[in-house]
C-alpha cells in the first residue's frame, strides 16, 4: 500500500515537472502575450470605460492615452466581427475623438442594440492595441 502511494507521488511530480518544462519551452500563450503587450505600451482608452449605453445618430467623445505612440487608429466590433474604422491614423498626442454614431450601425444588421468593443491601435504595429469593456450601442 505504501509503495503504491509513493509511486503515485512520484508519478504525479513527473507530470508537472513535463507540464512545467513545456509551458517554460512555449513561453506564454497568445493571450498573455497581447496583455503583456497592452500594460507595456501604455495604451489605454479613458472613455468609454464600458457597460455604457450609447445611441445610433448621438454624438460621443472617444479618449485615449497613448504615450508610446505617434499616430492611433480606432476601431469597434461586436462578436469578435471587425464592424469597421471608427477613425484612421490619428496623431496620438491628440487624445480624443469625436464620434458620431452612424444611423443604422446596429439596426441595419437586424438588431435593436449590440454589445460593442473600442480598439485603439498604434498604426506602426497593429499587434499592439488595446480594448475596451462591451458598451452597448441602441438604435433610437
Amino acid at each position: 500500500m505504501k509503495q503504491n502511494l509513493w509511486i503515485l507521488i512520484i508519478v504525479i511530480l513527473i507530470i508537472f515537472g513535463v507540464l512545467f518544462w513545456v509551458y517554460q519551452a512555449n513561453g506564454p500563450t497568445e493571450i498573455e502575450s497581447d496583455i503583456l503587450t497592452e500594460t507595456e505600451t501604455g495604451l489605454s482608452i479613458t472613455s468609454p470605460t464600458g457597460y455604457e449605453t450609447w445611441y445610433e445618430g448621438e454624438t460621443y467623445e472617444i479618449t485615449w492615452k497613448a504615450p508610446n505612440a505617434i499616430k492611433v487608429s480606432l476601431d469597434a466590433a461586436t462578436g469578435g466581427k471587425a464592424l469597421g474604422l471608427i477613425v484612421q491614423e490619428v496623431d496620438a498626442d491628440t487624445g480624443s475623438y469625436t464620434w458620431t454614431i452612424p444611423q443604422g450601425y446596429v439596426s441595419n444588421f437586424g438588431v435593436d442594440e449590440a454589445e460593442v468593443v473600442i480598439r485603439i491601435f498604434d498604426t506602426s504595429n497593429e499587434d499592439d492595441f488595446f480594448e475596451t469593456e462591451p458598451i452597448i450601442i441602441k438604435s433610437e
